[in-house]
């Protein structure tokens, strides 16, 4: 994932940036392995799978709705489930109580210009348009 994040222009190495395993509720041990930040403010939450996980409709669904879980406690709008070869972007944007499918990105079906050209819109410069 981190090298993915850096081809996007995140900064993995700077937590005001890319935010590893951030932690939902201080009085838990629930975490997001990562919390993508931009102007000070946490723009993105991603849940982090084992490779596979994207491909299974059932792990996909409960990653969702742990990664759901998180973003409304939190109050943040964007959310990514990832495996690294399946990236899948949800919004819960305007008070949404369920997570609304914007962006899939699978590595291994899609043709390399159409993925890439998804894929940007993640970048720190873009990532406010989803």
């Amino acid at each position: 994932i981190d090298p993915l994040l850096r081809a996007l222009g995140w900064n993995t190495s700077d937590p005001d940036q890319v935010w590893p395993e951030y932690k939902v509720n201080h009085s838990e041990r629930k975490r997001a392995d990562y919390a993508l930040c931009k102007d000070g403010k946490i723009v993105a939450l991603i849940e982090a799978k084992r490779v596979g996980t994207t491909s299974q409709p059932s792990k996909l669904a409960r990653a969702k709705n742990q990664v759901t879980r998180y973003s409304r406690h939190l109050k943040i709008p964007l959310l990514i489930v990832t495996d690294g070869g399946g990236w899948f972007v949800y919004n819960m944007r305007n008070g949404r109580r369920k997570a609304t499918e914007v962006l899939v990105i699978d590595f291994q079906t899609g043709k390399i210009k159409a993925l890439v050209n998804k894929f940007m819109l993640l970048a720190p410069e873009n990532i406010g348009e989803l």
